[in-house]
């Protein structure tokens, strides 16, 4: 338990002093089988709908929710622009307590967005700190050993990219979710 409370205090430090960070939930529940709704592309691994969980590598993601805005707008009024148009992605991720190591900056490492013409499209560092000086910052949950983090994750695509989809990667194992855009 103290492990776990030192884990959290840890990670909320240091979600104060960066880009949105990742922290752990209760995995020792039995999960639902969602396979039966998932689709597999031989090219492009696992497609997962929007809202629905998959495992990748030690963690556990669900993609809540997508949104695609021109600029994302400061506490002083001063929007930053999107040289295309930004991404905005709500996500949780599970780290279980298996996990030793917590990097804050994992979550952003294992996301990049994939369009219907194979460009691929990484976190946008600027996108991301514009989103985090507006007030979006993670949201931290503990249940027993587990930690989860409802976080953020900003991409930068042209707006005449069609068919978004999220790539989650971990070594060899990934997912696509269907973003809906």
């Amino acid at each position: 338990m103290k492990r776990n409370l030192l884990l959290l205090v840890l990670c909320l430090a240091i979600a104060m002093f960066t880009l949105p960070a990742c922290v752990p939930e209760k995995m020792t529940e039995e999960k639902e089988d969602s396979s039966a709704s998932q689709k597999k592309d031989s090219d492009n691994g696992t497609i997962v709908k929007l809202g629905e969980e998959c495992d990748v590598g030690e963690l556990r993601w669900t993609i809540l929710e997508a949104s695609k805005t021109p600029s994302i707008q400061q506490p002083d009024n001063q929007p930053v622009f999107a040289r295309g148009e930004y991404v905005i992605v709500t996500l949780d991720v599970v780290f279980p307590a298996e996990v030793s190591t917590i990097n804050p900056h994992v979550v952003l490492e294992q996301l990049e967005i994939v369009d219907s013409d194979n460009n691929i499209y990484e976190p946008d560092e600027e996108g991301q700190d514009a989103l985090t000086k507006s007030g979006k910052l993670p949201e931290f949950d503990s249940d027993n050993d587990n930690l989860t983090v409802k976080t953020y994750a900003v991409f930068d695509v042209d707006k005449e990219a069609k068919d978004l989809r999220l790539r989650i990667e971990d070594r060899n194992d990934f997912r696509l979710v269907d973003l809906e855009l």
